[in-house]
């Protein structure tokens, strides 16, 4: 199995466009080949099929060159002088909210847009990732020729035929590098962008959860992006959401599509995969149809999983790295209402709760959240 060696430290800041540089890639795996089996996207399963996975426990290799502060920690985390602990929190300067306290870690705020920007960048989530220029070059023009497993379940039609058209887009929604003159070395997403994608999701959330709406969960990078989703789905049940169960049994892409933690998801050989086929959604939307049972109201995903939903009409919204240029193409065409470019496997998902927790405050959906005092005013 292949390693990564990470000797490229973590940190530094981002520019609005970096000239072509060195930058280290992880591991992706070969091309995966198409194989006919399971269904593919479009209802009754006709069309190609998704292609094969991998298991998402491939182990990553390399020092973190030190530890990573989390952005919830820092000069104005504890309480400021003149104040004692457990006294009503100061405001916060960047939003005029006093700080909320996150779920992971009793005593830490919410992170304010700057400081979420920041651990973006610090833990290569967003700013320079992982992702080399080369591989997302290669996916847009695959993309652009009609190879369909880079269509993550969208009907792109003859749309996109110019690799060129791709990476405008990319560039727009993503904040990948638009030279196309840059082919090698160093890519980008913007944190900016990120955190922006984020606010109009929780937007999404706060409707569902206003519309006591059912929603579906479903990843195809469990090793990444498992608990953001459950995360997620635990917070709109609390807020009274229906979270959709699969149907049980179903078979796509030489696997079961299981349910955890409220997570649809592939197991193969008692292993999650990782997978950008769009046949496991199909599988579970088809079965859902034949069964009688209601639709969801917004499926909340990645790869196909997302990009089959939003193909069949489905309100969806998810997660995708800078190689995956296809849902930010729906997005642009309305049919995916939220893409948040993200590198979606970052060596620790725990780099991700800073994250969650934002997008859960800005929604309105974190558990026992404080009222906030009015500026100006004291604490009651």
């Amino acid at each position: 199995m292949a390693r990564l060696d990470w000797s490229r430290p973590l940190g530094g800041s981002i520019r609005a466009r970096r000239p072509p540089g060195e930058g280290r890639a992880r591991s992706r795996g070969g091309e995966q080949s198409w194989k006919s089996y399971g269904g593919a996207c479009g209802p009754g399963g006709g069309g190609t099929a998704g292609p094969e996975g991998r298991p998402f426990a491939e182990p990553w290799a390399g020092p973190l060159a030190g530890p990573l502060p989390d952005p919830r920690v820092g000069p104005s985390a504890g309480p400021p002088a003149g104040r004692l602990a457990g006294s009503a929190p100061s405001v916060d300067q960047d939003t005029g909210h006093a700080p909320h306290t996150g779920r992971h870690n009793g005593s830490m705020p919410i992170p304010s847009r700057a400081a979420l920007v920041d651990h973006l960048v610090r833990t290569r989530i967003a700013g320079d990732v992982a992702t080399p220029r080369d591989n997302n070059l290669s996916h847009y023009r695959k993309l652009a020729n009609g190879d369909r497993h880079y269509w993550l379940g969208l009907e792109l039609g003859d749309r996109w035929t110019d690799e060129q058209d791709v990476l405008a887009v990319m560039a727009e929604r993503c904040g990948v590098n638009d030279d196309p003159a840059h082919r090698q070395g160093q890519d980008t997403i913007d944190p900016e962008l990120t955190v922006d994608a984020l606010e109009r999701m929780a937007a999404r959330l706060r409707k569902a959860a206003d519309g006591r709406e059912r929603v579906l969960f479903a990843t195809g990078h469990p090793g990444g992006l498992l608990d953001v989703h459950r995360q997620t789905g635990d917070a709109l049940r609390r807020a009274g959401c229906e979270i959709v169960r699969i149907p049980s049994g179903l078979i796509a892409d030489e696997g079961l599509v299981v349910q955890f933690a409220d997570v649809a998801m592939l197991e193969r050989g008692a292993t999650l995969w990782h997978t950008h086929s769009p046949a496991p959604m199909a599988a579970i939307l088809d079965a859902m149809a034949h069964l009688g049972r209601p639709l969801p109201d917004l499926v909340v995903a990645d790869h196909g999983w997302a990009g089959c939903a939003g193909g069949r009409g489905l309100d969806a919204i998810g997660y995708a790295d800078c190689n995956d240029p296809a849902l930010f193409l729906g997005e642009s065409e309305g049919m995916l209402q939220v893409t948040v470019p993200l590198d979606d496997h970052v060596t620790d998902p725990r780099f991700y709760d800073p994250m969650t927790d934002y997008l859960l405050h800005a929604a309105g959906l974190l558990e026992d959240e404080p009222a906030e005092p009015v500026v100006g005013e004291p604490a009651a």
